[in-house]
């Protein structure tokens, strides 16, 4: 029987850019599908609308009026090492109106969405990673 040694770190090494850019895209994906889901569960927490608010958009759902904010919500993976995964509305005039909805005006409640699922999810975000660090490095193992 022959044993062969092979080294796989100078690949592994090569690629190390890829790996991250793969595993920080999954968590900005996550992070998005579990924005899109609090949207549509209608957290309990929020405060209610008001009845004119309910009566103008003929809704009671908070961050829901035309549903375009919630198709607008997307990641973007920046940076080398570390790599940086920002998650939210980005250039769009209706960033704003997600602002205002996040952290509340004078006269519109804040209503957080970003701050909130970013707090429940972190362990859970920790452990995904660590899950697609192990599979792409795996890769590399013999």
């Amino acid at each position: 029987m022959t044993v062969k040694d092979v080294n796989n770190i100078p690949k592994l090494l090569n690629d190390l850019d890829g790996i991250l850019d793969r595993v920080a895209d999954k968590v900005g994906a996550y992070l998005e599908s579990k924005l899109v889901e609090m949207i549509d569960k209608q957290w309990g927490g929020w405060q209610p609308l008001k009845p004119a608010t309910i009566k103008r958009k003929r809704s009671t759902k908070a961050w829901v009026d035309t549903g375009e904010l919630r198709s607008l919500i997307t990641h973007i993976v920046e940076g080398n090492i570390p790599k940086i995964v920002k998650v939210g509305i980005f250039n769009h005039k209706k960033g704003l109106i997600a602002h205002f909805l996040e952290f509340g005006t004078k006269h519109i409640p804040e209503r957080p969405l970003f701050r909130l699922v970013f707090d429940l999810e972190k362990e859970k975000v920790e452990q995904l990673i660590i899950e697609e660090l192990n599979k792409e490095l795996e890769r590399y193992l013999i």
